[in-house]
């Protein structure tokens, strides 16, 4: 399997994604639709689909939190990918 590791296009992306939630989730966290699938929809899990990904994340409004849960590529299985990231903090 040939990695690609081109450190210019990684970093761009990062600066995209950080902006993209500072703009977004920092004024109006609860802008984007629940992800309707459960468990994540009874848990406050939210998604943000951006050209390429989707943010994944909760909002805590009691302190004003946005917790960032997860970042993949669109067309993945969000469900698996959460159950997986949900299963490795346990």
């Amino acid at each position: 399997m040939q990695q690609y590791r081109n450190t210019v296009l990684a970093e761009r992306w990062y600066n995209r994604l950080r902006a993209l939630i500072q703009e977004n989730l920092t004024a109006f966290p609860a802008k984007y639709p629940l992800y309707d699938v459960e468990p994540w929809s009874s848990a406050g899990i939210r998604q943000c689909v951006t050209r390429n990904d989707v943010i994944l994340y909760s909002v805590d409004e009691i302190h004003s939190y946005v917790y960032i849960r997860s970042v993949c590529t669109r067309g993945r299985n969000l469900d698996l990918h959460l159950s997986e990231q949900s299963e490795s903090v346990e």
